[in-house]
């Protein structure tokens, strides 16, 4: 045989030498008084005599014979341990031999290969089936936990169902609920896409269906975007909103249209409107692109709101080229006393005019540009108010050139307590004072008079006319909120005003054609010199608002100083604080600096005005410390002269 050659004898994993470690062994009793021992070399023979009389024969080794017997065993175990590690390395040599050579095998190294093969192919289909076995259990597992996911997911959400058939809201009864509708819904229009109007609420689940349904309230206001409207369906949509309303409760309308809102729908409105009219006492109209769009509406004869207390009629957006219409539909309102107006100046002139029972107004509000022409017709027409404001008379177009209509002795209105006016400059004549001087207000509270903010004329040009307040000419009362803003007043005039007004309590000044440190030093009180009756004590005031406009003013050499300004704010405030006569305590202290860069560009930018401002601030509140609460003491800049209008009242509106 090849010395390379392997016989399968030689590889297999047999022994023929048996392990006697694996022999049992056996157990038996011996009568020791019957028993015969023979003694040898290699151990010794009993031969015993078992009960039932039969004759067995042992034998038991020595130690020396155990020993040798072991060490054999030991030696056989060593051999074929060799025996192995010989084969695994023939069968490497071999694979060796055959990688680095194409020769032929030997029939002897196929043999071993092929059994090699063999044996390796039943461990990989072993494994195989193992993987699969694995693979099996694996997916399995999969399943059984996609199946534990589904019933978690089916059994959370009955538990969150549990829990929502529990949560207080479910648990509420419909009285609670309807109470809560009620500070929710705060628009009353048949829109889907109004979240908090009672029409939505109602598409929610049937128990808020039955509450927003059940409760008459929620349906006695009701707003229309006319425009949204497609079809001509207004007079069912009062039928189903109005019909569910409270019967002993009044109603509301509020309608907006534009220019897109369909003709038929405004025809549809204007014929089915009067059905539940009388029981109206709030309507509002917001109109885009003139009155045109609700043409058919407006101009409906007067007489169906018969208890129409508050009107209010706002137009966004006018084109001068629009015809311009009568509105009729509220005039001969026995009821109607409060007025809000924010429309085109048409509206008050000629046969095209608004027509209302003017006569019979407590409240009016104006908030468009109003003629001097149309000021004086309708405020000695309204002899009954008790609060009008009048945010924008224009004293600067020309156009209408009647003269005002001024009464030939003064008209006195006794119940008007509130009075705002505010003109829009230049004015060529002083024709607003010779309206204002023929009004009688014996029991006038508040005075609002404030100027224009801009000009590109001289500043005194735009400057309020407010001598008619002024002692002798002045025919009021002393009052307790006086407003003075862009007025045409010198130094001395004011402390006559504020002279004659003892019991003033609220005090606002911005008068930017004076120099605000010569302004605060006149309402000084000097205590050095003695009082001088010219300082107005002012011991009943609780609130002072001071504004001033930073530029240099004309007449003065100096330019602003902030040291300066600061000192004589301080001494105002400490003047006043320190009087021993005061009455009544300061509850709050305004302080609001503006800058303007269209009057005047030489202070700087917005950065040098802050912080002049911040120096300002900050010596005031350091040394105001000890004589006032800080918490009432504000200051704030403003970089536009208009935004003081809404500090004053006014809110700066412009019809387009």
């Amino acid at each position: 045989m090849d010395s390379d050659s392997l016989s399968l004898e030689d590889s297999e994993l047999y022994d023929p030498v048996p392990d006697i470690r694996f022999i049992p062994s056996f157990e038996f009793q011996a009568d020791e008084r019957r028993s015969l021992a023979d003694s040898t070399d290699q151990g010794l023979w009993h031969t015993v005599s078992s009960q039932r009389r039969n004759i067995v024969q042992c034998f038991t080794l020595s130690p020396d014979a155990v020993h040798v017997i072991k060490t054999e065993l030991n030696d056989l175990e060593i051999e074929r341990a060799k025996l192995r590690d010989s084969a695994v390395t023939s069968v490497g040599v071999v694979a060796n031999r055959l990688k680095r050579s194409n020769q032929r095998p030997t029939s002897d190294q196929v043999s071993v290969l092929k059994t090699l093969l063999a044996q390796k192919n039943s461990e990989l289909a072993k494994i195989e089936s193992d993987l699969l076995r694995l693979q099996l259990k694996i997916n399995d597992d999969i399943d059984a936990l996609k199946e534990l996911e589904r019933l978690k997911t089916e059994k959370q959400a009955e538990a969150n169902s549990c829990e929502s058939w529990l949560v207080s809201s479910r648990l509420l009864p419909l009285e609670v609920i309807t109470r809560i509708f009620q500070y929710s819904i705060d628009y009353r229009g048949p829109s889907i896409y109004y979240r908090t109007s009672p029409f939505s609420l109602s598409h929610v689940c049937s128990t808020w269906r039955n509450s927003a349904l059940g409760y008459s309230r929620f349906w006695n206001d009701l707003e229309l975007e006319l425009s949204n409207i497609r079809k001509p369906n207004i007079g069912l949509l009062f039928d189903l909103w109005y019909g569910r309303a409270n019967r002993y409760r009044p109603l509301s309308l509020s309608l907006k249209a534009d220019g897109f809102t369909n003709e038929d729908v405004v025809l549809n409105l204007a014929s089915h409107f009067t059905k539940f009219s009388p029981r109206m006492t709030t309507v509002s109209v917001e109109m885009s692109g003139g009155p045109e769009s609700l043409a058919a509406f407006l101009v409906s004869p007067g007489g169906s709101f018969s208890n129409l207390e508050s009107l209010t009629i706002i137009e966004t957006y006018f084109a001068e080229e629009a015809n311009p219409l009568p509105i009729t539909v509220f005039d001969h309102s026995p009821r109607l006393r409060t007025v809000t107006l924010r429309v085109p100046r048409y509206m008050f002139e000629g046969d095209s005019r608004l027509f209302l029972p003017w006569t019979q107004l407590t409240h009016l509000h104006v908030g468009g540009p109003l003629l001097i022409q149309s000021f004086a017709i309708i405020l000695f027409e309204c002899t009954q108010l008790q609060n009008a404001s009048f945010h924008d008379i224009n004293l600067a177009d020309r156009s209408d050139t009647r003269e005002p209509i001024i009464p030939p002795s003064p008209v006195e209105f006794p119940h008007l307590t509130d009075l705002r006016v505010r003109i829009n400059g230049p004015f060529f004549s002083h024709d607003i004072s010779d309206v204002l001087e023929m009004m009688l207000l014996p029991n006038v509270d508040n005075l609002n008079l404030t100027g224009s903010t801009f000009s590109f004329y001289s500043r005194n040009d735009y400057l309020f006319p407010v001598d008619f307040i002024i002692p002798p000419r002045n025919r009021f009362p002393p009052m307790r909120h006086l407003l003075l803003a862009y007025a045409d007043i010198s130094r001395h005039e004011l402390l006559s005003a504020l002279v004659a007004s003892p019991l003033l309590e609220s005090l606002t000044i911005c008068l930017d054609h004076i120099s605000p440190i010569s302004l605060l030093k006149v309402l000084t009180r000097n205590r050095s010199n003695g009082e001088s009756d010219s300082t107005p004590s002012l011991s009943n005031l609780t609130s002072f608002t001071f504004a001033c406009v930073i530029f240099e003013q004309e007449g003065d050499n100096n330019e602003f100083d902030p040291d300066a300004f600061s000192e004589a704010f301080i001494a105002l405030i400490t003047s006043w604080t320190t009087d021993s006569k005061r009455r009544r305590p300061l509850q709050k202290i305004s302080l609001f600096v503006c800058h303007d860069d269209f009057h005047d560009s030489r202070i700087g930018d917005n950065e040098e005005v802050v912080e002049i401002f911040k120096k300002i601030k900050e010596t005031i509140q350091k040394n105001l410390i000890g004589l006032i609460d800080p918490s009432i003491f504000t200051a704030q800049p403003i970089g536009d002269c208009d935004k003081l209008l809404s500090i004053f009242g006014f809110e700066k509106r412009r019809i387009a």
